[in-house]
């Protein structure tokens, strides 16, 4: 594999961070972690979605959030 093979893209969890960070309300973050999980939630299926919530709800209770 080389430095630049990434492979597929991991939409869940791409969803997962972009949303806990929307949810901070950090005004330095403005609308970009919106448009960004709006836009990654768009090449997603339903599945990928409620993965994505299931893995969120584990990370906050995991960290207090």
């Amino acid at each position: 594999m080389s430095g630049t093979d990434l492979g597929a893209p991991d939409f869940v969890h791409a969803y997962m961070w972009v949303d806990i960070a929307f949810a901070k309300h950090d005004p330095d973050l403005g609308d970009a972690a919106e448009s960004l999980r709006d836009d990654i939630r768009h090449k997603m299926d339903v599945d990928q979605i409620l993965d994505a919530k299931a893995a969120e709800s584990k990370w906050r209770a995991a960290h207090h959030h």
